[in-house]
């Protein structure tokens, strides 16, 4: 795998970076490593810490393990992420973006945490809500955009559990050695196997296991019928059962030790979030005042809404009121229209009668002849239909007459009013619901500051760190409980494997039953080649470990002449050795030697090419052996970027000393009381 070179980390409202902060390491002649000087609580940890929230999404806090800095807190005390200057501002976001080269290509990596809500202070968590990009900058279109960033950056860039082998901090190397401490150190040798990629060995021998079971049971079962003796099927079926028994309880087991990861999260998560037991700074006193301002008020809203509200029935019915009289007046309208077809039919009817009787036509007085017969009963049929057709007008007619008519819209007119009275009443009802939304929030911050002020918190944190040490006395007594129930399923599996083998391999064996035989036998073989790879590269890898550390140490010791190296033992503890191929203690100072040394051989075997960002890197050191570790890691291949304060390393000195090896140096200064500035000094071989 190519080298990973970071060219350039950008910060913006980071912690106690306030604003936008650069730092470039893009040098020319290949050069790319850095120094960073500042001292303590300047910032120098905070650049550090940038790499893990931008590859995994949290940090963790110094010397407190799965303890994480909050996403925002109002005093800086608290170590949060957002600068303390944006707190309480519309719009707050911080980001931390990181531009590397890999395998030919340039990457953007960029986390940041944004504004959730556009026009709301940012107060919470909640007001902010995570974003992640991972692009290939040499791709264009669909291709530049990285799906599944989580995954490619565990598979491409760091995975989290190897993180401690790149990001480390002075402050932090007698954890290092005290893993190195115990003459059976299992936490070396799983450190080891992860930092080689050996867990697929492991997880190939399990799946060939688990066939092989699942031969040996189906191998037994056709055995068991084909010779249909009961007395066999019962053993082999109550075998059967115990076996698929042990596995569904280690499988329970598993998912058991699940949630009870699930549970100490969860607890994690809470602490993260109500870490601070401190007294809390507050104005009690201002909020009571508040909250007695916001009661007065309200009190005198309601009294003019009552007041206003004695005519309320009558406003609030008035649109409709008005939309009834404009009505009224398209049914007035309408009614007009209708009285005239009923008038017409009216006229109608009245000259059929005349023509029917014989007498003068009203209109032109001209007399008439008599009808006939026939003519008269055509008459009394158009009357009849004329008759049927006014009545049904009639008993559709809105208002049969002028009075009901009239009398409707007086009634309207009466409950009218005017709709701009509505105004008033508005006003008052928002001001009221505004006054109510003060008090409810006075309420609840007085609350809330009540609640800091008394041990309940500090109760309450003392309460979860309680659970969570049970629960992880129930997960290592869980993992205790998984590995008696291994070595229960493996006696079962043998036993089955002598019951399967002991009726032999004659030639009259049945086809199917040879199938399933060789199966199992194959299953049994390969899961014999992955335990036994898996060994041999264990130890192929220990040695090599060995032999890089001891190298390491011996160029960064200041008292190299007394030793020969370390020796990691086959139960992995690890020890120094001097002239005589014994074993020596060390002083403190050699052990942290020490521990660097192997930090250095695992990143170095990893097969992962992330540089090595190293926080303090002189604490516990003598002098000499500072600046051992600086020249070994400046002189080597790999991008290293130190942090040193001024006792660590003048920056003149480290100047002068490392200028020309280096793509650049900056420095970290307080502005503001506490904002952090980067200052780039002399030294910038950059491009």
């Amino acid at each position: 795998m190519s080298s990973l070179i970071v060219t350039k980390v950008v910060l913006h409202n980071w912690q106690g970076y306030h604003g936008t902060a650069e730092f470039n390491f893009d040098g020319a002649s290949g050069r790319s490593s850095a120094f960073i000087y500042a001292d303590n609580t300047v910032g120098k940890t905070a650049f550090w810490e940038a790499f893990q929230f931008v590859l995994f999404g949290t940090v963790e806090r110094r010397n407190m393990t799965r303890v994480y800095k909050p996403i925002i807190a109002e005093n800086s005390g608290d170590h949060p992420l957002l600068n303390t200057d944006e707190y309480g501002k519309v719009g707050s976001s911080f980001f931390v973006e990181v531009f590397f080269s890999h395998e030919g290509s340039k990457y953007r990596l960029y986390r940041s945490y944004k504004s959730r809500f556009e026009n709301k202070p940012v107060k919470r968590p909640n007001d902010l809500r995570q974003d992640v990009i991972l692009e290939n900058l040499n791709e264009r279109g669909d291709g530049r955009h990285i799906a599944n960033e989580k995954r490619w950056i565990r598979e491409n860039i760091l995975p989290e559990r190897l993180s401690k082998f790149f990001l480390f901090d002075g402050e932090r190397l007698e954890e290092y050695e005290d893993l190195m401490a115990d003459d059976d150190d299992i936490d070396l040798r799983a450190d080891i196997e992860d930092i080689i990629r050996t867990p697929i060995l492991s997880e190939g021998a399990m799946a060939f296991n688990k066939s092989s079971s699942r031969f040996r049971v189906k191998q037994g079962q056709a055995d068991a019928a084909i010779q249909k003796n009961q007395k066999k099927a019962k053993e082999f079926e109550k075998l059967s059962k115990d076996l698929k028994g042990a596995e569904n309880s280690l499988k329970k087991l598993k998912a058991k030790k699940s949630d009870f990861l699930k549970q100490v999260e969860e607890i994690d998560q809470w602490l993260r979030e109500n870490n601070n037991t401190k007294e809390a700074v507050i104005r009690l006193d201002g909020i009571k005042k508040e909250i007695a301002n916001a009661e007065k008020a309200e009190d005198g809203f309601r009294k003019d809404i009552t007041r206003e509200m004695r005519g309320a029935w009558k406003i609030i019915i008035s649109p409709m009121v008005k939309q009834s009289e404009d009505m009224l007046i398209k049914e007035e309208e309408a009614q007009k229209k209708h009285l005239m077809r009923m008038g017409g039919i009216e006229e109608k009817i009245k000259h059929l009668r005349h023509e029917m009787e014989g007498k003068k036509c009203p209109s032109c007085n001209r007399a008439r002849e008599p009808p006939t017969t026939d003519r008269v009963k055509e008459i009394k049929i158009e009357i009849s239909k004329l008759e049927t057709e006014f009545e049904k007008h009639q008993n559709s007619s809105r208002y049969p007459t002028q009075e009901q008519y009239t009398m409707r819209k007086i009634a309207l007119n009466s409950l009218g009013t005017q709709e701009s009275d509505l105004k008033v009443l508005f006003e008052k009802e928002t001001a009221l619901m505004a006054e109510i939304k003060n008090l409810i929030t006075a309420k609840k911050a007085k609350k809330a500051q009540e609640e800091e002020l008394t041990e309940e918190k500090n109760q309450q944190v003392k309460s979860k760190l309680s659970e969570k040490s049970k629960i992880q006395g129930k997960i290592d007594q869980n993992s205790l409980d998984e590995g008696a129930m291994i070595v229960t399923i493996d006696g079962f599996q043998n036993e089955m494997k002598e019951f399967t083998d002991a009726r032999g391999k004659d030639v009259s064996e049945p086809g199917k039953l040879k199938k399933l035989r060789k199966s199992a036998e194959i299953a049994d073989a390969l899961k014999v080649v992955f335990n036994t790879s898996l060994e041999e590269y264990r130890e192929i890898m220990r040695d090599k470990v060995e032999k890089r550390a001891s190298e390491t140490f011996l160029q960064i010791s200041n008292n190299r002449k007394h030793y020969d190296g370390l020796r990691i033992t086959e139960k992995y503890a690890v020890s120094i050795i001097n002239k005589k191929g014994k074993r020596d203690a060390g002083s403190q100072a050699q052990s942290l030697v020490m521990a660097y040394s192997i930090i250095e051989a695992l990143s170095s075997c990893s097969g992962f090419e992330f540089p090595l960002i190293i926080d303090t890197p002189g604490r516990g050191l003598a002098k000499s052996n500072v600046s051992s570790v600086y020249d070994f890691f400046i002189d080597s291949e790999r991008q290293v970027i130190f942090l040193p304060n001024d006792l660590e390393l003048d920056p003149d000195e480290g100047d002068r000393k490392y200028g020309n090896k280096v793509a650049a140096t900056y420095e970290l200064v307080k502005i503001d009381d506490d904002r952090t500035k980067v200052v780039k000094r002399e030294v910038a071989n950059l491009r």
